[in-house]
């Protein structure tokens, strides 16, 4: 994601960064979200199904929470898959904003 972050970085200063939709696929994965019962926060999926913790960015986006603390327990996370299609798509998204609004 820090790639994508760059697009916002001006001198040093990140501008905000804008909420991504991100479209369901039939390639998505799920998996049941519970803090409290398994630990595994929404880095180590990210580590798990993209190979990079810092990409869970993504799975706030797709299922439209801003903060991790704001996901209940149980709830069941889409993990939009595979990776790349994903990670394109949002950079498509990010310039767009930014040639549109900054």
């Amino acid at each position: 994601m820090v790639e994508l972050y760059n697009i916002f970085n001006e001198n040093e200063n990140l501008r905000m960064f804008p909420s991504i939709k991100i479209p369901i696929s039939e390639s998505d994965k799920y998996e049941e979200y519970n803090i409290n019962k398994t630990n595994k926060t929404l880095q180590f999926l990210s580590y798990k199904y993209y190979g990079n913790p810092q990409y869970f960015p993504i799975l706030l986006y797709a299922n439209q929470f801003s903060d991790e603390s704001d996901i209940p327990d149980s709830y069941v996370l889409r993990i939009p898959f595979p990776d790349t299609s994903v990670l394109s798509q949002i950079k498509e998204k990010l310039l767009l904003y930014k040639r549109l609004y900054c």
